[in-house]
């Protein structure tokens, strides 16, 4: 099944992997995008995968004015080919230059998005910025307005901010238990 968002006039496609839950009529959907089912793109987010993968996966939160974009491989031992025969002394990374948004993770307003991996339940503030090879493990919370610099990796369950990010603390260990949808909804005040 193909989704088809035709920004400027071209013919870029979307592959769309069940039933998205909602994308947004302002949304651009360029190149090679897997929307897995129950995602939500909304409004005047711009995700290009015209050089290499975009992955959006379940419960997937891409909030208004995001911008994902991706690039192309550069690392020698990626190969474009899974079936490829594989030098036994390099070793074999399929995703550099991919874009992984996990399962349940929300990307809040504003954030830019260069060829990283954000996992499940993770959450991008407002506004941030991720850069290339840069990771955010499950459950960490990046905060508002922070850049996580290239290939840095944010552990699981850590918060981080400021520009350049760095670690702040780590998110109560009672919510990282439970996605993000539930995090917290049964505590009294």
């Amino acid at each position: 099944d193909q989704y088809q968002k035709v920004p400027n006039g071209s013919t870029a496609y979307a592959q769309q992997g069940g039933s998205c839950q909602y994308i947004g009529q302002t949304a651009a959907i360029v190149g090679q995008v897997n929307l897995m089912p129950q995602s939500v793109v909304m409004e005047g987010v711009v995700i290009n995968g015209d050089r290499n993968k975009v992955h959006i996966h379940s419960l997937a939160q891409i909030m208004e004015n995001v911008c994902i974009s991706v690039d192309r491989t550069t690392n020698l031992h990626a190969y474009s080919d899974p079936m490829e025969k594989i030098n036994p002394y390099q070793t074999q990374d399929f995703y550099e230059g991919e874009c992984w948004v996990g399962d349940g993770a929300t990307v809040e307003p504003g954030c830019t998005l260069e060829s990283c991996r954000i996992h499940n339940f993770a959450r991008v503030g407002h506004n941030s910025k991720v850069l290339k090879g840069a990771q955010i493990s499950a459950y960490a919370q990046v905060l508002p307005g922070s850049v996580v610099l290239k290939d840095q990796i944010v552990g699981e369950g850590e918060i981080w901010g400021g520009a350049p990010a760095q670690k702040l603390g780590k998110v109560n260990k009672f919510d990282t238990k439970k996605g993000w949808p539930f995090a917290g909804a049964n505590r009294r005040a």
